[in-house]
């Protein structure tokens, strides 16, 4: 969704002690944009405004605003497991994790999809030792490195990590 402003100006007219007292009261007043009858492309949203006694009257600049609603779709990535290290840890003291699951599916605008470069289970390792399961978090990345905020199924992994096998001294 594109062109929802961020913020309203309101203009509250009333007699002058009902101002006063709604002053006083700290009203949680909401300006809100109701999309649930819009579809796809440009449309024409009025606003509306709650949590204004009916005792006064109240207008919203803008009454309304262009927006503009995008379809999101759903595609399947491939999910890659990240091992995060803690202080005096190096990777080679563990072998690669292995996913309980290796896809995900990701919903978002299709801009947002074809920004996407590489899904990763960020695997916590800090403070293990030796072989551990831990619940991977999903994240997103686009070309840049930056996290892109999406809607994925699943939201988390199960991730087993395996410690690396030390190699005997045949010396004794």
């Amino acid at each position: 969704m594109e062109g929802l402003p961020n913020t309203a100006d309101l203009t509250v007219t009333g007699t002058p002690a009902d101002i006063q007292v709604f002053r006083s009261q700290q009203s949680n007043v909401t300006v809100t944009a109701n999309l649930t009858s819009f579809g796809p492309g440009r449309n024409e949203v009025p606003l509306t405004v709650s949590g204004v006694p009916d005792s006064l009257s109240v207008t919203v600049n803008p009454e309304s605003c262009s927006i503009n609603i995008i379809q999101k779709q759903t595609r399947t990535f491939d999910i890659k497991p990240e091992l995060l290290l803690g202080s005096g840890q190096k990777a080679s003291d563990f072998q690669t994790p292995v996913l309980d699951q290796t896809k995900v599916r990701i919903t978002a605008s299709p801009n947002e999809l074809n920004a996407i470069r590489t899904v990763k289970a960020l695997v916590d390792a800090s403070g293990q030792s030796g072989d551990f399961t831990v619940s991977a978090v999903i994240a997103a990345y686009n070309a840049n490195g930056d996290k892109i905020t999406v809607t994925m199924q699943p939201q988390t992994v199960t991730a087993t990590v395996k410690a690396a096998q030390k190699e005997e001294n045949p010396n004794g």
